[in-house]
């Protein structure tokens, strides 16, 4: 099972190209980061407010909020693509979704999964394909009205699970790259 999971993983294909200066670079940061994520105490699992000040006081956050993109700024490849590229990895009859749990999942092959029916497979019980479409829309998309009156650090409770629903979409090799590439191409 694992390594099937490891052939599905974007970096498993990838090896190693760094330089000796990236090598002792990478050591560096690992040894600040492993200060602040102890096997007895982890900044990353408290309440962000409360160790917001431990974390900017920290020599890993000054060196990485002066690089010049700065420590605070990233991408989250499940969140970055436009809506219509996931509906468009629902045509491929590898995506499968699970109403139950909400979640999108690849199946290879012939493989199947309790709850998972495949997207190419729901859309002929819909009278219009483009009707499923608007479902999935709805079930991936975060909308205003759910984060209305919310305060900033409470849309997350209603953004993770949208995150998490095309996760595994986004470990697969092909999709990762799709996904990946239709987002720089926004940015142009």
């Amino acid at each position: 099972m694992i390594a099937e999971e490891r052939k599905l993983h974007f970096s498993y294909e990838e090896s190693e190209k760094l330089t000796d200066i990236e090598r002792t670079a990478d050591a560096n940061l690992t040894k600040l980061r492993k200060q602040l994520a102890t096997p007895l105490y982890n900044v990353v699992l408290q309440n962000f407010y409360k160790v917001k000040p431990i974390i900017e006081a920290h020599k890993l956050y000054q060196v990485l909020d002066s690089m010049p993109k700065g420590a605070l700024h990233h991408i989250h490849t499940t969140a970055s693509p436009h809506v219509e590229e996931y509906i468009k990895l629902t045509y491929d009859p590898v995506v499968a979704y699970n109403e139950r749990e909400g979640l999108f999942k690849v199946l290879l092959g012939k493989e199947q999964l309790d709850g998972y029916i495949r997207c190419v497979e729901v859309r002929n019980f819909w009278k219009d394909a483009h009707l499923y479409d608007d479902h999935l829309r709805k079930q991936i998309l975060l909308t205003e009205m759910e984060t209305e009156k919310l305060e900033s650090h409470d849309v997350w409770t209603k953004f993770q699970p949208k995150f998490a629903r095309v996760g595994d979409l986004c470990k697969y090799v092909k999709f990762f790259k799709q996904l990946l590439k239709s987002t720089l191409l926004a940015c142009a």
